[in-house]
């Protein structure tokens, strides 16, 4: 069979926090694994350079962040929304 040439799935060094937060279905253990990938995005975030060898993950990069903020807000707030209201009215 014969060889596609097209480009190489590129895995980067955030990836693994990344979709382990993604693939999580446990609400408890989401929150932590929310947090690890955005601090793995950030920090590569801060190493990467304007550079064309860059571009790809740059974009990578911003792509998983925006996932992960819809993340945060579609999964983290049925948490929130859980949580009884203690305060007397």
């Amino acid at each position: 069979m014969p060889r596609s040439h097209s480009s190489p799935v590129r895995r980067f060094s955030w990836d693994r926090n990344y979709r382990a937060a993604v693939l999580e279905t446990d609400i408890i253990r989401l929150e932590n694994l929310i947090s690890e990938a955005e601090c793995s995005l950030m920090a590569r975030f801060l190493t990467l350079t304007n550079r064309e060898e860059d571009e790809q993950e740059i974009e990578a990069v911003e792509a998983a962040l925006r996932a992960i903020h819809r993340l945060k807000q579609e999964r983290l707030r049925t948490k929130i929304d859980e949580v009884p209201n203690f305060t007397s009215e």
